[in-house]
């Protein structure tokens, strides 16, 4: 049957020369790692399995993360100062001001770990918070 067999990493794809090249492009330019895979015309996993066997790919990750952060902090610092910011996408250059918002929203989701959700919902138990509200009744009812 074959929805029994484990699969295997595809170990048999073999990179562009220029794969680090075009993986720090990509990066540099604010995309995903992971729509790097559509680049190469590659699955997501075979992308993944190719970071773990390959020590540069992974370092030019890094180094393209970094200055997509970089990228993305200078175009906020740029939005709050009214400055437009030139980016250049497919070897053009543009002048954008890109929305705090939109720039907020993708710091949290791309950058979580330098910029965390402060007011992010966290989950409470609805029966210690029904003794709590409760508690503080009994309080007010009281005095």
């Amino acid at each position: 049957m074959r929805g029994n067999r484990k699969s295997q990493p595809d170990t048999t794809y073999i990179p562009p020369d220029n794969v680090c090249q075009l993986l720090g492009e990509h990066l540099e330019g604010g995309l995903n790692f992971t729509s790097f895979a559509g680049v190469l015309g590659i699955s997501r996993q075979t992308l993944y399995n190719l970071l773990d066997r390959t020590p540069e790919l992974k370092a030019t990750r890094e180094k393209g993360e970094l200055k997509a952060l970089l990228m993305y902090e200078k175009m906020r610092r740029n939005s709050l100062l009214g400055i437009p910011t030139k980016v250049i996408i497919d070897g053009v250059t543009h002048e954008v001001n890109p929305h705090q918002g939109n720039l907020m929203f993708t710091l949290h989701t791309r950058f979580p770990i330098e910029y965390p959700r402060e007011n992010e919902a966290v989950p409470i138990d609805q029966y210690e918070f029904a003794a709590e509200v409760a508690e503080q009744i009994a309080l007010l009812q009281s005095e």
